[in-house]
């Protein structure tokens, strides 16, 4: 889900860079690698310490259905009331910047898409939207939603891993078109594997299912893209080859 919230604050981030001045590629390149990887450390240490508290609170606190119930339950255990206040504002302030960035990066994609429509058309059609999906709360959210993440992980990740390869492979069309198409043989059957469990025990789906379970490898840990999305990636860099086109174009570093 990172790595998805990753590819929609990328627009944000590279745009803000530009405002600063920073309007060489190589330049953003190495302010958002200094950042990025200063904001991964913090974060591994917080989810590692989140794994720890989660851990122990299995001795005076039952399993929950989502996070967020777990929470208030350890902050009363060990803070009380205001312990849950300030648990509350805190998730206040967390969420309500997350949001604001991802609306924003939403918006500002959209608008880059549809420049007649612009970012000022999006947004307030973002936000409304986000304000009803929120409304149906974090269970059925999180249920409904999965699929969709699991759908569009695999190919967030091929997409990252393409970028990444850009100065050996350039925007070859090819290559991220075969490289996705494989991508998206797996990421279709982990959406099936995620879907409720109403959806998923009807014939079609858990037929889809036992199939795929017996027969694709890392099925059953969610990594079964990364053989298809190699598989991909090699059948269309050897297409490419043959085609004779130019894999990384000389571009030159914008001033």
């Amino acid at each position: 889900m990172d790595a998805l919230a990753g590819l929609g604050f990328g627009v944000t981030i590279i745009t803000a860079l530009k405002l600063m001045g920073l309007h060489r590629a190589s330049s953003r390149a190495k302010a958002v690698a200094k950042v990025g990887s200063l904001a991964m450390g913090l974060e591994a240490i917080i989810y590692l310490l989140l794994i720890m508290l989660g851990a122990i609170s299995l001795g005076f606190a039952k399993l929950t259905a989502n996070g967020g119930t777990a929470f208030n339950q350890i902050m009363t255990h060990y803070t009380g009331l205001i312990g849950t206040a300030l648990l509350g504002a805190m998730t206040l302030l967390a969420c309500l910047t997350t949001a604001i960035g991802l609306v924003t990066s939403f918006s500002q994609d959209l608008g880059h898409r549809f420049p007649k429509l612009g970012y000022h058309f999006f947004l307030p059609i973002t936000t409304i939207g986000a304000f009803f999906i929120a409304n149906f709360g974090l269970d059925q959210i999180i249920a409904y939603s999965t699929p969709i993440l699991m759908l569009l992980y695999p190919l967030a990740i091929a997409l990252i891993m393409l970028g990444l390869l850009h100065p050996w492979i350039g925007k070859n069309t090819r290559i991220y078109k075969t490289t996705i198409a494989f991508t998206m043989i797996p990421a279709l059957l982990d959406a099936i594997h995620a879907l409720p469990a109403g959806l998923a025990q009807l014939p079609f789906f858990a037929g889809i299912q036992h199939f795929a379970s017996t027969f694709i490898p890392l099925f059953g840990i969610g990594m079964d893209f990364v053989p298809f999305l190699l598989i991909g990636f090699i059948c269309g860099f050897i297409a490419a080859k043959f085609s004779g086109a130019k894999l990384a174009p000389d571009l030159p570093d914008p001033d």
